[in-house]
């Protein structure tokens, strides 16, 4: 609501954060799952042409590669990748550069081009720190790996770079490495195997789960305590006004 209203004045008054504002509606768009609307003012973001910073471009960019690739239209995310590529390298930002390589690798293995995921992967852990980005590059070198059929090397990588349980992300990040496992095991013929990780993909997605309750829950909370103070707020210039009578 409140980047609305500064959208608002900024599409009467154009600022340098014209640009920012349709991003960041957009990443709220796409975070409360509603990925058209997201892409529709990442678009916006992208048409504006002045005032804008080189890393908004490189958001922008970064975002639209993202969500073609939730949308499984690799070609596009892989030239938005290319967009960001650039810009990363202006700004000779190493996560922007190392985002941008994890993109790359990502669009090639939904081509099917293994060698190159596995190479784009390499290259953006080569700059990558700690984090989503980079364990997100783990898992698609490893999803590589186990096509080709190398699925040893793939297990042994996302059991060394699993990452810890303490967080929705890094919770998320395991669901997805124990869902690799489990499919590399079951294609490796090894039953019992696939079905310890499954057991443990189970007990991720509960805890999983058990959190989006939670937020649900707190988010439910909040708006019923906002609807509250709204109502008394009108009754208390309802009385104001009627004083005034």
């Amino acid at each position: 609501a409140y980047y609305e209203q500064s959208l608002a004045l900024e599409e009467q008054h154009p600022t340098p954060n014209l640009a920012a504002s349709y991003l960041n509606i957009g990443l709220v768009y796409r975070t409360a799952g509603y990925p058209e609307k997201a892409k529709a003012h990442y678009l916006k973001s992208l048409a504006v042409e002045t005032g804008y910073t080189p890393q908004t471009k490189l958001h922008e960019a970064v975002s639209l590669s993202s969500l073609y690739l939730d949308e499984g239209v690799p070609q596009m995310a892989l030239s938005y990748a290319d967009t960001a590529l650039w810009v990363a390298r202006q700004l000779h930002s190493d996560e922007g550069i190392g985002r941008s390589h994890s993109l790359k690798a990502q669009g090639w293995l939904a081509q099917g081009l293994f060698e190159a995921a596995i190479s784009g992967a390499d290259s953006a852990l080569y700059y990558l720190p700690q984090g989503e980005p980079r364990y997100n590059a783990y898992i698609c070198k490893a999803e590589a790996l186990a096509m080709q059929g190398q699925l040893e090397k793939a297990e042994q990588l996302l059991l060394q770079e699993a990452p810890p349980q303490d967080t929705a992300l890094s919770l998320s990040l395991r669901r997805d490495a124990l869902q690799q496992l489990y499919q590399i095991l079951k294609k490796a013929g090894d039953p019992a195997g696939s079905l310890r990780y499954l057991e443990l993909l189970k007990v991720a997605e509960d805890s999983l789960n058990a959190r989006a309750s939670k937020q649900e829950l707190t988010r439910r909370l909040v708006q019923f305590e906002a609807e509250r103070k709204e109502k008394e707020i009108q009754r208390l210039e309802q009385q104001a006004l009627i004083k005034d009578l």
